[in-house]
């Protein structure tokens, strides 16, 4: 039933998938560096409205060793298992998000798998370090948009592209943008995931609060279509320099 939810929707929502056990580390380490950074910092609380120093503390984020950790926790492993991966590995993009009610990194809609590559069939887990909702701001998904395969867009970035050339969701805009959406709400602990196919974005803070969340990313060493392509990864090249156009088509992967 779990696997055809997903291949239906294009996601699943899993509620508590995580202890407080499982986040607790990763949370002392957001505190032990902000506070290396701020002096006075503790991650669900108000700090200095410093841009200079909240771009370094994001930056930084990606590097904790109880992310790396986490995103290699068996369970998340079984799952990608249980929703059609292989033999699952961790992509390099998996990052902790903060985004404060005055200073906000959001992205229209968007593909993950056109700047992040890796397999048709990969994955993202999207999980909240917070509660999350219409007011802190969260992430909007479009169901089933993931049957449609990789939708025409454009690059908007005006440096000249090479092979190594990294792209982000900001140099990537859709031909024709979609309307409706399912905005979701979610706990402190449960876990959104959803193939990278799948049309999403985030959506505004409006609250008083900075919301915190976990971004996971795995691909499918062993998909035939990966291996053909020669394995890239949005880490070392882009879409622009591989076949992925040739799959803007396809209905089912």
């Amino acid at each position: 039933m779990l696997f055809e939810n997903f291949e239906n929707n294009g996601y699943v929502i899993l509620k508590s998938f995580y202890s407080n056990a499982d986040l607790n580390s990763m949370l002392d380490e957001i505190n032990t560096v902000g506070k290396f950074i701020y002096g006075n910092f503790f991650y669900d609380q108000a700090w200095e409205e410093n841009p200079e120093k909240q771009q370094r503390l994001y930056r930084v984020l990606r590097y904790l060793t109880s992310l790396r950790i986490f995103s290699g926790l068996e369970k998340n492993i079984e799952l990608c298992h249980k929703l059609g991966l292989k033999l699952p590995a961790v992509m390099n993009s998996c990052n902790i998000r903060m985004d404060t009610p005055t200073n906000q990194s959001l992205f229209h809609w968007h593909q993950d798998i056109t700047y992040l590559l890796g397999s048709l069939n990969a994955l993202t887990f999207w999980i909240p370090l917070c509660d999350v909702n219409t007011q802190t701001g969260t992430v909007e998904l479009l169901p089933r948009s993931h049957n449609k395969g990789i939708y025409p867009y454009k690059i908007t970035t005006q440096n000249k592209i090479t092979s190594k050339s990294l792209l982000s969701p900001t140099d990537i805009v859709l031909e024709k943008e979609p309307e409706g959406g399912l905005v979701l709400e979610a706990r402190k602990g449960d876990l959104v995931v959803f193939n990278q196919t799948l049309l999403h974005r985030s959506t505004p803070n409006c609250s008083q609060v900075t919301r915190w969340t976990v971004q996971l990313r795995y691909a499918d060493l062993l998909s035939e279509q990966f291996c053909n392509d020669n394995y890239p990864f949005g880490d070392v090249t882009n879409i622009n320099f591989t076949n992925y156009i040739d799959y803007i088509n396809y209905e089912k992967y």
